[in-house]
């Protein structure tokens, strides 16, 4: 078996205690437990993976097979720049059935310089021989775990833009539609007084009429401003006066 374990892929049960055994066998932990004798557990990679791996130095053998994850659910890409171009049947049939791609090292593919960067920086390259070094610097470029994440990625895109449109489609749909306010009724216009009627009008029409029967001037003067109650106002007036005004004569 693997003489390490990688910690980039773990199912943990919190436990409290373990916790404060682990902070207690820290590298720079000045406050062990009281009565507690055991030495610090020192991380061959400055990491947690190396910590682990010296926290549990019986881990292949004290612990049960099925705590131990295929390699596919912990695919390095730091291992596969390092082995594939001298190995690749390991990866091509061994690891037939990859479930998880880790994407150890620098750069990440996700990063904007990840298709010029080198990776220089990478602290795992101090454990490289010059071969390893180099094998690194060629694959680093593109690789086939790179095309893999790139083409998920791009599916990522396509799908949540697709989901995106849907849910405002969908919006749309149920928003309740707003009706238009009715349109506002004109004012009614203001009532319209009827015209009353001229008196003096009305006894011009009826003299007239009373003159075509045969009726005297002064005779039919004076009954139709009777007629329509003006002959109230006609005390001292002249009636031969009233029916010069009439024409316009005086």
């Amino acid at each position: 078996p693997p003489d390490k374990f990688n910690a980039g892929v773990m199912v943990l049960r919190p436990s409290k205690t373990v916790f404060e055994d682990m902070m207690s066998r820290l590298p720079n932990n000045s406050t062990p437990r009281r009565g507690d004798s055991t030495e610090a557990c020192k991380s061959y990679d400055g990491g947690d993976t190396g910590f682990l791996n010296a926290f549990y130095p019986g881990w292949y053998a004290d612990m049960p097979r099925y705590s131990r994850l295929p390699f596919g659910y912990n695919a390095q890409r730091f291992m596969h720049h390092c082995t594939y171009e001298k190995q690749p049947k390991y990866w091509d049939h061994a690891i037939d059935d990859i479930r998880i791609i880790h994407f150890s090292s620098s750069p990440k593919p996700w990063q904007k310089d990840a298709e010029n960067s080198s990776g220089d920086n990478d602290d795992r390259r101090s454990y490289l021989n010059e071969e390893d070094a180099s094998g690194i610097r060629t694959a680093r470029k593109r690789g086939e775990l790179e095309r893999i994440w790139q083409t998920a990625y791009e599916e990522s895109q396509r799908y949540h833009s697709k989901a995106m449109r849907e849910r405002a489609s969908a919006r749309r749909v149920d928003a309740p539609r707003r009706k238009a306010p009715p349109p506002a009724r004109a004012a009614p216009p203001p009532p319209t007084r009827k015209k009353q009627p001229n008196a003096h009008r009305m006894v011009q029409t009826r003299y007239k009429e009373l003159r075509k029967s045969g009726m005297a001037t002064k005779e039919a003067m004076t009954a139709a401003r009777a007629e329509y109650g003006l002959d109230r106002a006609d005390e001292g007036m002249d009636p031969s006066r009233a029916v010069g005004q009439m024409f316009g004569l005086m």
